[in-house]
């Protein structure tokens, strides 16, 4: 049963793509297909399953109360992202991208269900094939293409790091499951873990490997609000959470986190700031809340970091698709171009509610899961904790200056948007809200 959790997004996917609906239809298809995985991954045990892959190898799925959590975030996120994309993208090769978007929650699906290094692994690949493909969805435009193959070669550097766990852990026990990375130590240990925190921290877009999520914003904007939310970025901070309890005694492991952590948080910060481009704004924002999240795994509080990681999905979610609302108004990305909020109120309202959750105002609960990021890393002492109050600062910069130039007072211009918009940050504020209303008091029963 567990299997079917990255099954469904995946054939639902490849079954639209082939078929070709009309867009209506395509979207429905893909709510539903979003829907049933959903309440899958609510409904289904959380006893590990293996299927025998070879004589020595087998493929292990299980949920834990972490991994349970992330797989609801991803389906439900995708949900309104995937109305979004239906209402808004050019019906020329719509099919195609509404299918990708699915195999894309697919893949994210498997790494989270994912209880062995091969398992991981496959997961792994598919997302970082999908993420080549949505990227770059306009490959007659040149660009995008460009854009798609450099974000594949940046990260594959850091994918190296996870075959060399995988072959670690292998040579040492002769196992794959995440359980036998326990067994390790001294430069086994340090070894494995150095090459999964590499894996992760290119896939979440931070220092080194962070330009690559600046030019992942030539692809078309739903992929843009999937990548940075649910899927792609959040795969890396998921698995340093997921591995963190045998990881914390990796020699180096928790100051090399905190250290690419807050570096990455501090730079993407600042990179925030003087984005005049909107997406990019959002993606150095994006690199920043990843950072705190890695410091945060880092520090030694991994279910802090998963309860950031599902609100941040909402939020950003959201922010996306309000810029690309703001898009289609006005004809661009640029910030300067845009001052909409008379034009589109009940835009501009989502877009506040987002950006103050954002900024970690409470009671939204941005606030909350920041709050608690800070006070884990006052456990590894003051200077994180002061460094994490600097970034979040700085988060607070970037999210009004978003907010004020795409959707600030200016002219009352006649902007209609398509239903599916409307709807889709509709259901990202009522997420949002809900959030804030129903804060978990024992998340850390989930590290």
């Amino acid at each position: 049963m567990i299997w079917a959790l990255p099954f469904i997004p995946a054939l639902a996917g490849l079954a639209i793509w082939a078929w070709g609906p009309s867009a209506r239809t395509a979207g429905a298809a893909a709510g539903a297909a979003a829907v049933v995985t959903a309440l899958l991954a609510l409904l289904v045990g959380s006893d590990t399953v293996s299927v025998a892959w070879s004589e020595t190898i087998s493929l292990r799925a299980g949920l834990t109360p972490q991994a349970r959590v992330v797989a609801v975030t991803v389906a439900l996120v995708a949900l309104p992202i995937l109305i979004f994309a239906a209402a808004t993208e050019a019906a020329r090769g719509l099919a195609r991208l509404i299918g990708l978007l699915l195999v894309f929650v697919g893949g994210m699906e498997l790494i989270v269900i994912a209880a062995d290094f091969v398992t991981l692994l496959i997961g792994w690949e598919i997302v970082g094939a999908c993420s080549w493909a949505l990227i770059g969805h306009r490959w007659r435009e040149g660009r995008p293409v460009a854009s798609a193959n450099y974000a594949f070669i940046m990260t594959r550097f850091g994918d190296l790091g996870l075959f060399v766990a995988l072959f670690t852990v292998f040579a040492a026990t002769g196992e794959t499951g995440y359980d036998a990375l326990g067994a390790l130590e001294g430069p086994s240990l340090a070894l494995a873990g150095a090459g999964i925190l590499a894996a992760a921290v290119s896939k979440a877009g931070q220092v080194p490997f962070a330009p690559w999520l600046f030019r992942a914003m030539d692809g078309p904007t739903p992929v843009s609000a999937l990548l940075h939310s649910a899927t792609m970025v959040a795969a890396g901070v998921y698995l340093l959470a997921r591995l963190q309890p045998a990881l914390a005694g990796a020699p180096g492991f928790a100051a090399a986190a905190m250290a690419v952590g807050l570096v990455t948080a501090l730079a993407g910060g600042v990179e925030a700031l003087r984005q005049m481009h909107a997406k990019k704004l959002l993606a150095g924002s994006t690199s920043a809340q990843m950072g705190l999240m890695i410091a945060t795994v880092g520090a030694g509080f991994p279910g802090i970091a998963i309860l950031h990681l599902v609100v941040h999905a909402v939020f950003k979610a959201a922010l996306f698709v309000s810029a690309g609302a703001a898009h289609h108004a006005s004809g661009g990305f640029d910030l300067r171009a845009m001052s909409l909020g008379r034009a589109m109120p009940w835009a501009a309202a989502a877009t506040g509610l987002a950006a103050l959750s954002l900024a970690a105002v409470p009671p939204l609960a941005g606030g909350w899961s920041k709050e608690e990021m800070v006070k884990a890393l006052e456990h590894a002492g003051a200077v994180p904790a002061i460094l994490a109050i600097v970034a979040g600062g700085l988060t607070a910069a970037y999210a009004a200056r978003f907010a004020w130039m795409s959707f600030g007072p200016g002219e009352a211009r006649d902007r209609r948007p398509a239903a599916g918009t409307v709807i889709a940050l509709a259901v990202l504020s009522a997420a949002s809200l809900a959030l804030s209303f129903l804060w978990f008091p024992d998340i850390h029963d989930l590290a």
